[in-house]
């Protein structure tokens, strides 16, 4: 009796599977989310071999080790590809350096592991620190967690972000949004300046990276999750020496003209469905 309950069971889930999108999207999403722990705990252990055993300084380029194991697992059990667009430029190499990307959904851990730079940390909101495993190799590698809420906390952490990148020789990888657009109209949410303040006080180079729209890709409000060609497209370095803060602004403006014009090449046609991006108020940086 049980054995013919779990065959129709199973029998059932593939119909459902096969036939209704809500299902492929819960079971697709499910997947995506589960998979960073696999990928994580590679990361960790790839981390303290490297720690105990290989050269110094080995480990400031682990992150690529997270993004190796996670973007292989979803070549595996996802219908997602991600490509470098045509006209893309290598990484800069100078270090350390500001990249920044912009900022949609759960979707973006894909694109980043893919083609995250070497030798970069990560600069994350603090509530991320508690996810299991995620948070375990964030801390870990040596990634840095700010606490946005907290302008002070924030501001000691954009100081000790530039003591590290100078001190190892890093880049940092930041969301100049700040926060997920969850936008379905190929745009970008308004720039913070924390990013470009970190570049101009170091006088070091940002490099802007741009991944296209989701769109049937993978929409959580509309319970679509179709997979499909994520595309990235790397720009050449906004140069920031003998800049001072009053450029800043300028350099913000900059960044998002270009980068939203880029989201727009690279991007398929806004959806049937799509609606406006919901801009919130923020208080004055």
């Amino acid at each position: 009796m049980k054995t013919v309950t779990l065959f129709t069971g199973l029998l059932l889930f593939a119909f459902l599977y096969a036939t209704t999108k809500q299902t492929r999207f819960v079971v697709r999403f499910a997947l995506m989310i589960l998979l960073i722990a696999p990928a994580c705990t590679y990361a960790m252990i790839a981390y303290i071999v490297l720690a105990l055993f290989g050269a110094p300084g080995s480990t400031k380029d682990v992150n690529k080790q997270l993004g190796f194991a996670y973007s292989h697992l979803v070549d595996w059990f996802l219908p997602i590809k991600v490509e470098l667009v045509e006209g893309s430029v290598p990484f800069d190499e100078r270090r350390p350096c500001v990249f920044i990307c912009n900022h949609q959904s759960e979707v973006d851990f894909i694109a980043m592991a893919t083609v995250f730079p070497k030798d970069a940390v990560i600069l994350a909101k603090k509530s991320i620190r508690y996810i299991p495993f995620m948070g375990w190799y964030m801390a870990l590698a040596g990634n840095v967690f700010i606490d946005r809420r907290n302008r002070e906390s924030a501001v000691e952490t954009m100081g000790r972000v530039a003591k590290i990148i100078q001190d190892k020789k890093v880049g940092v990888f930041m969301f100049p949004e700040g926060t997920r657009s969850r936008q379905t109209t190929n745009e970008l949410l308004p720039f913070k300046k924390g990013a470009f303040n970190l570049a101009v006080q170091g006088q070091i180079p940002i490099v802007p990276m741009v991944v296209s729209s989701y769109h049937g890709v993978c929409n959580i409000k509309n319970m679509i999750f179709d997979g499909g060609v994520i595309r990235v497209k790397i720009l050449k370095a906004i140069e920031t020496e003998g800049c001072t803060n009053d450029d800043v602004d300028r350099l913000t403006q900059t960044a998002q003209d270009l980068m939203s014009k880029t989201l727009v090449e690279i991007s398929g046609p806004v959806p049937a469905w799509s609606e406006p991006l919901k801009i919130k108020k923020s208080k004055k940086e």
